[in-house]
């Protein structure tokens, strides 16, 4: 959410009124809170929703800009340097600490609210999983306004940042221009002492070198903020249930996260420290900062090895100058395709059964001609010697197509039902659609029939002028399939799976039982989205040694009247870090998520090589 400018804009005004920004910026982090659950009312308030939301995001990125840089620092000058400088540590754990409880609540209750739970006569409540936050943050502004009188507010001390910025210029345009006049400086800074008093000078310099130092925090932002997508995108391909009780999302498993956090800090703080600092390991916080970047680069090598092995479980989808066909037969009995290029030989597909084909040298589109027919003495319920068909198959470059050979007694019809989408959903939901032929117009419940999917009711609609209908993403779970035409029957869709319902020709045939049948286009997630759990240790240590440490120095080594700007670097890493994942995606083109976690993985180590030797020649 946040932005360079929105960060920079709030370090202007943080070293005036600290308090007082916190209050009126926490504001207009809530108004946004309140606007963006407004805007997810479609059918509550008649108002241009997309631009509401747009307004929302803003007003939260904007407070959340300002907000953030002040709370650390507002923190810190509660303590006395050096005297409390133990307690001063702490409390950047605590203050982490704290964060991850509300990140923990949020990302377990925000997903069921949205979800699970139905309002405004919708399957799914937004405006309540908006809210929520809304309410939380109105009750954080009086709880602190509550507890004004017990603050330290120290007196403010001008735009800070408006004169280191002048004095880095100021400084450049002699440096660069040659206006030094022989002048003799230890550092080029020094070059602005006869505008800008040497306090300022020295503290402009400590933090450009602290700015140097936290550089490396751009691309550890740029990886773990990766949690929250690419880790998403592989948890949504990968099986949920745990133990066979309840599943869980793909966007809930980063609830891990802030869980461990919350079990890591003390830890860390009462036990692992002080037994590291005992045996003279981990005693500076730029130590901890490189444990913790080796770290976060493992934690994405082992993705890129769970990776490896849930990409043979992904749909093969065609690639450049390659299509795939799908035909299905709706008939009781076989069917037999001959014709031009792939289809030279005769190719016969059974009685309600599929064929796949992967078709190569399409280029753009590709017919292919093609006589099907069925014979009488393998359906002796036509009413004629046989029925055929002469048509083509129509193809498109990159794209799944499929056909439904249907008919009656007397006419053979293959029709086409358009693109198939064969990919597994993106929140790892079965995806079903259902194929059939009717005379008439027909209605097809699935209903939900165990306590996974007993809300899930779904009536489709099946048109005799169409031969398929739309895609639908289910929960996971047993389903009873019925309809005027169709007994109750049981059908069990599973975690990632991609389906088709075919309902064959009713009498035509071999006079079997007329039901459906379930063809498993792509297979369901067999992997558990438990195997994910290992990386998130390990990016969770790492965010512990690197996030917190970070945070912790850049308030101690900055000047005491830069607290705030300190801070506010820090946190505009995060907001280069995103910007670094969409240059490197545009210049590294593969769409290979091995490939990708290996490449982040290795970047990162070539960072902390770097940072390490930053790190060396830091004189604090």
């Amino acid at each position: 959410m946040r932005t360079i400018e929105q960060e920079l804009t709030s370090c202007m005004a943080l070293e005036k009124v600290v308090g007082i920004t916190i209050f009126y910026l926490s504001i207009v982090y809530a108004l946004g809170n309140i606007t963006l659950a407004a805007s997810s009312a479609i059918l509550l308030l008649n108002i241009p929703h997309r631009d509401v939301a747009l307004l929302g995001l803003f007003l939260i990125a904007l407070g959340s800009g300002g907000i953030k840089p002040c709370v650390s620092s507002f923190g810190g000058d509660q303590f006395a340097v050096p005297e409390q400088e133990r307690q001063l540590q702490q409390f950047f754990s605590i203050f982490y600490f704290s964060i991850n409880v509300g990140s923990m609540f949020g990302t377990l209750i925000s997903p069921i609210l949205r979800q699970d739970v139905h309002c405004l006569g919708e399957e799914s409540c937004f405006p309540l999983a908006f809210a929520l936050p809304a309410l939380l943050m109105v009750s954080a502004i009086v709880i602190f306004v509550l507890g004004k009188r017990f603050y330290l507010i120290r007196k403010p001390g001008g735009n800070i940042l408006i004169r280191m910025c002048g004095c880095i210029g100021y400084a450049l345009k002699k440096k660069v221009t040659c206006d030094s006049r022989g002048q003799k400086v230890n550092h080029w800074l020094e070059l602005a002492n006869d505008k800008y008093d040497s306090k300022l000078i020295n503290e402009t310099r400590i933090m450009l070198s602290l700015a140097l130092m936290l550089s490396p925090c751009i691309f550890f932002w740029a990886l773990f903020e990766q949690t929250g997508s690419r880790w998403t995108f592989q948890a949504s391909r990968m099986n949920g249930e745990v133990l066979g009780y309840f599943n869980i999302k793909p966007d809930q498993l980063h609830i891990i996260n802030p869980i461990l956090v919350l079990l890591i800090i003390p830890f860390f703080q009462k036990f692992l420290y002080p037994c590291l600092a005992s045996l003279h390991l981990l005693r500076t916080q730029l130590q901890k900062m490189v444990l913790g970047g080796i770290l976060t680069a493992i934690a994405f090598f082992m993705s890129g090895i769970l990776e490896m092995y849930l990409q043979p479980t992904y749909a093969v989808l065609p690639g450049r100058g390659e299509a795939q066909l799908r035909i299905f037969n709706s008939f009781g009995c076989n069917v037999h395709l001959q014709g031009s290029d792939e289809f030279n030989a005769s190719v016969m597909v059974e009685s309600h059964d599929m064929f796949e084909l992967k078709v190569t040298g399409v280029f753009l589109e590709k017919s292919i001609d093609v006589r099907v027919n069925i014979l009488k003495e393998e359906c002796p319920n036509i009413d004629s010697s046989s029925l055929e068909w002469r048509g083509a198959f129509k193809l498109t470059e990159e794209r799944a197509t499929s056909y439904l050979i249907h008919g009656s007694l007397r006419h053979l019809n293959v029709t086409s039902t358009g693109y198939d989408n064969v990919a597994k959903s993106d929140n790892g939901d079965p995806r079903i659609r259902v194929l059939y032929s009717t005379p008439q117009n027909d209605i097809l419940t699935l209903r939900g029939c165990d306590t996974k999917t007993q809300h899930a009711t779904t009536k489709l609609i099946l048109n005799s002028a169409n031969v398929t209908s739309e895609e639908l993403e289910l929960p996971k779970g047993c389903y009873e399939l019925s309809s005027n035409e169709i007994s109750s029957e049981i059908l069990f869709l599973k975690f990632g799976g991609v389906y088709r319902i075919m309902l064959p020709n009713k009498n035509v045939g071999s006079g079997e039982k007329w039901n459906r049948i379930l063809f498993t286009i792509n297979p369901p997630s067999s992997i558990n989205m438990l195997w994910m759990v290992p990386q998130f240790i390990v990016i969770t240590v790492a965010e512990v040694l690197f996030s917190v440490t970070a945070l912790e120095f850049s308030f101690m080594q900055a000047p005491v009247t830069m607290k705030s700007v300190a801070s506010s670097l820090n946190l505009l890493s995060t907001s280069l870090g995103n910007l670094v994942v969409v240059f490197i995606e545009k210049a590294v083109h593969t769409s290979n998520q091995v490939h990708n976690f290996f490449i982040y993985g290795g970047l990162m180590i070539a960072v902390m090589i770097i940072f390490t030797i930053l790190a060396i020649n830091y004189k604090a």
